[in-house]
């Protein structure tokens, strides 16, 4: 129940608690509560039956009375200072490591369930805690992407920038975590308008990933086609489509022709295309991209609409 209130007290739920066992400082109990649902539920209807918990039913949740939720962090901290350290580490780890990547469909109906929570966890964070939990700094890395694709920029530098001075401190600089930071960092800055700083980033990371790891690396072709992106905002258009090349082929070999992350690099280098003039090669990138998302996506996904809409545009 202590750990329950850690939480927005409005909507917890099983899989947002079980994300919890990628934390490395675990309270004895915590695996046998959420080894399964079963375990979980099982736990939770003994507090139901005190009407410590209420189920949701439409949304297959839980919420805790604000009350009660007072009452058990008050005494989380004046009964033991390090079961509420510990407590706070185990829900902000649970809140992380459950945003999703930008990837997943829907990913923004789950990123924007999770707000309430990122925020009310982070309240109790202080900003020079020290801690040897590596799943800490993950955490910071994931909140910073979920603040970054709701929009709230301040947020997120601060979340990247606690994730690198982590990863730095317990890893290091060529650590692939602390390059997904700095490349996170990359595309925060892009976001925000501070190109200069958002090439830095990129190109450390790109260093640090070809020097780490295989040149086809999907980080490191990620990193490329964000290069590319920044290139062509910048009006540097041949050295775009250097980029966009390098990543397509990269992409194509280890994903294959019908994986996301190569049809956005298609569709990229349709829009670079354009630009440059070259009409034949942009409708056929077009078409490509087109063909593939519907194929993986569907024809109502954004992603698919949006070079619909280019296409269309195109040809008229």
């Amino acid at each position: 129940m202590l750990l329950l209130a850690q939480f927005d007290n409005r909507d917890i739920w099983y899989e947002l608690v079980k994300c919890g066992t990628h934390s490395s400082n675990r309270p004895v109990w915590f695996d046998s509560v959420t080894s399964g649902r079963l375990d979980f539920n099982e736990s939770i209807r003994t507090l139901i039956g005190f009407s410590f918990i209420e189920v949701k039913q439409d949304e297959g949740s839980y919420m805790m009375h604000p009350v009660l939720q007072d009452w058990c962090l008050h005494i989380a901290r004046t009964e033991h200072d390090a079961k509420a350290s510990l407590l706070d580490e185990l829900a902000l780890v649970c809140v992380g490591y459950m945003v999703p990547s930008n990837n997943v469909p829907n990913y923004w109906q789950m990123q924007r369930r999770l707000l309430s929570h990122a925020d009310f966890v982070l309240q109790k964070w202080k900003s020079d805690r020290l801690t040897d939990n590596i799943a800490i700094w993950g955490a910071f890395l994931r909140l910073g992407n979920l603040y970054r694709h709701q929009g709230q920029l301040k947020e997120a530098e601060d979340m990247y920038q606690r994730a690198l001075a982590g990863y730095k401190k317990t890893l290091d600089a060529d650590h692939t975590p602390t390059l997904n930071t700095v490349n996170n960092l990359g595309l925060l800055y892009r976001k925000q308008g501070k190109m200069k700083k958002a090439e830095k980033m990129y190109q450390q990371a790109l260093a640090g990933y070809e020097k780490m790891l295989d040149p086809d690396h999907t980080y490191t072709l990620d990193t490329v086609n964000n290069l590319g992106l920044l290139y062509q905002e910048r009006g540097k258009l041949k050295e775009a489509e250097e980029m966009y090349q390098r990543a397509l082929v990269g992409y194509k070999k280890v994903l294959g022709p019908d994986h996301i992350s190569t049809l956005n690099t298609v569709n990229n280098l349709g829009i670079l295309y354009q630009e440059r003039g070259k009409l034949k090669e942009t409708e056929e990138m077009f078409r490509q991209a087109l063909a593939g998302y519907v194929k993986a996506l569907g024809p109502d996904h954004r992603k698919t609409q949006r070079v619909t809409k280019n296409l269309n545009a195109f040809k008229h």
